[in-house]
C-alpha cells in the first residue's frame, strides 16, 4: 500500500466513495454533483487543507482530509477518512491517520487535530482513541438515522 498527496485526478474516487448510498443516508445530506464536489475541495484546499490518498496496486482505496481552520482557530486542522468498504480492517484507516497526523505535525502553526464520528462506528472509535486522541464532547441524539438517536462523539489531539 502506499500513500501520497491526492490531485485533482484522484476527486473521482473522493467523489464515489463518499457518495454512496449508505455514506449519504448517514451524513443526511443530498447526494452533490461532480462539479460541486470539486469546488468544495478546491476551496478547502486553497485555505490550506491537505488531502491524501491510499492506493493498493494502484487502486485508491482511501483517502483522508485535513481541513485547516481559519482565523482564531487557525491552529486547528478537522480529519476526516474514508476507507472503501471492501478494504475495511486491513489497516489501511490507520496509515491514513498516522500519514495524517505526521503531515500535520510539520504544518506551521497548527498544535491541534480535532474528529468526530458516530457513537456507532465502533471501529472508528477504537482508532482515534488508539493513536492518542483524547474524547472532548459528545452531542446527545445528534443524528437521527433510520428512526434511531445516534450520539455523536469529539476528540482532539495536541500535537
Amino acid at each position: 500500500m502506499k500513500i501520497r498527496n491526492a490531485t485533482e485526478k484522484d476527486y473521482r474516487g473522493i467523489y464515489e466513495r463518499e457518495n454512496t448510498a449508505e455514506y449519504r443516508r448517514l451524513k443526511g445530506r443530498p447526494h452533490r454533483n461532480f462539479i460541486a464536489f470539486k469546488k468544495w475541495i478546491a476551496a478547502r484546499k486553497a485555505r490550506g487543507s491537505i488531502i491524501l490518498i491510499a492506493e493498493d496496486n494502484g487502486k485508491q482505496v482511501g483517502s483522508v482530509m485535513l481541513i485547516r481552520w481559519l482565523g482564531n482557530q487557525s491552529h486547528n486542522m478537522g480529519i476526516g477518512i474514508s476507507v472503501d468498504k471492501a478494504y475495511a480492517g486491513k489497516g489501511i484507516g490507520k496509515a491514513l491517520m498516522k500519514a495524517a497526523l505526521k503531515r500535520a505535525k510539520s504544518e506551521k502553526g497548527v498544535r491541534r487535530i480535532s474528529y468526530a464520528c458516530y457513537g456507532f462506528n465502533k471501529p472508528s472509535l477504537a482508532l482515534v482513541k488508539s493513536l492518542g486522541f483524547k474524547r472532548c464532547g459528545k452531542s446527545t441524539h445528534e443524528y437521527l438515522i433510520n428512526e434511531k438517536y445516534v450520539d455523536y462523539y469529539y476528540f482532539e489531539k495536541l500535537i
